[in-house]
This record gives structure tokens, sequence and C-alpha cells, in this order.
């Protein structure tokens, strides 16, 4: 598996250079990502959280042998660029700029990960798989992503 640290330095570093490359007035993602389990335990991480946000479930693992001493896994991941909307806060316009703006947030982590998948010891097992999100953990929407990583530890 992964080890979470590495994980959680990893997705901490991509928010840094995202918030680095965007353009004055532009907003910015939470400095601080939110790490669950589960989508239980997601609602209860994000309450009411303002602002944009990143969210990582922590993977589960399939471990795969081969000879004895050919072995790896596969961790299932899934990352959110979300923020929270109340219903009716915005125009169908509006809502469609704010889809978009968080698309360019999350096509930014896709390529930050691709470019760095090496530094968590780790390669990229399966595509991303991208979907908008819409009331998801109550009030949030955004973008989800899941993928799969290789790696060599157990």
């Amino acid at each position: 598996m992964i080890p979470i640290q590495l994980f959680k330095n990893t997705i901490r570093q991509c928010i840094l250079t995202i918030n680095a490359e965007l353009q004055n007035g532009e907003p910015i993602v939470n400095l601080e990502p939110i790490f669950c389990v589960d989508e239980k335990h997601a609602v209860k991480a994000l309450k009411d959280s303002p602002g944009i946000i990143i969210l990582c479930k922590l993977a589960s693992s399939d471990t795969k042998v081969g000879m004895i001493d050919n072995y790896s896994e596969e961790n299932e991941q899934l990352i959110y660029v979300i923020e929270k909307w109340s219903d009716g806060a915005f125009t169908n316009q509006e809502q469609e700029d704010r889809y978009e703006y968080l698309q360019s947030l999350m096509s930014k982590v896709k390529t930050y990960l691709l470019e760095h998948f090496s530094a968590m010891r780790a390669e990229l097992a399966t595509p991303f798989h991208t979907e908008y999100e819409y009331q998801q953990f109550g009030s949030f929407y955004g973008l989800s992503t899941s993928f799969s990583l290789k790696d060599f530890e157990l």
C-alpha cells in the first residue's frame, strides 16, 4: 500500500502548486485537503467547509502475487474537487461556469499526479475516470476522479 503520509504530502504539494499557478482573483483551493475512509466520514469531515476543497478517500488495495518474489498492489484512489453551494444560489450559466472552473482545477490535479506518481513510488494502473458531482455529501458540487495506482509494497 502507498503510505498515508506520503499520499497526503503529495496532495498537499499538488495544492500548493495549483494555487501558485492561478491568476489574480481566481479562487484558490483550501490549503488543507480532507482525507476520509468512506462517505459517512466525508460528510462529518466536510461539515460546512467553505471554499474549494480537495477531498481524498484513503485507498483500498488489492494484492497481486505472481511468483513468490513478484507482487504488487493496486490502490483504488478517489479524489474530489468540490465546493459547497446553496440550491438556487447560481443561475444555470453561473453554475456551468463554476463547474468549468472546478473542471480546470481537476485537470491540474490529474496533470500534477501524472507527473509525480514516482514520488509515491507508484505508477498509474488504470486510467482516470472523472465524473461531475451534484449534491454530493449533502450540498457539495464539483468533480471526482477515480483511478488505481500500482505499487510494490505490501
